[in-house]
């Protein structure tokens, strides 16, 4: 996956955190890429169907509000989970 790809997915990433806790600064440990087995990037929710597909995007762990997240983009798409905190 190229840089413009991978700083597409850091800034939606960014944004989402920035909603989720309202606070400044969102601190990254970690980017990787990933690839899911379908679209729901390895967080299926119970009564929702996915495409079964595999899904490329990027699996970031930041730090904000001190909580620790992860968050999952692939394109435009990007969820995130609280790990702890």
């Amino acid at each position: 996956m190229c840089d413009e790809a991978k700083s597409k997915a850091l800034a939606l990433a960014g944004k989402a955190l920035l909603r989720e806790t309202g606070s400044m600064p969102i601190d990254i440990l970690s980017v990787e890429a990933a690839v899911w087995p379908d679209a729901s990037m390895g967080w299926a929710e119970p009564g929702y169907s996915y495409a079964q597909m595999l899904t490329e995007g990027y699996r970031i762990t930041a730090r904000s509000a001190g909580k620790l997240f992860e968050c999952r983009v692939s394109g435009d798409n990007v969820r995130c989970m609280v790990l702890n905190g």
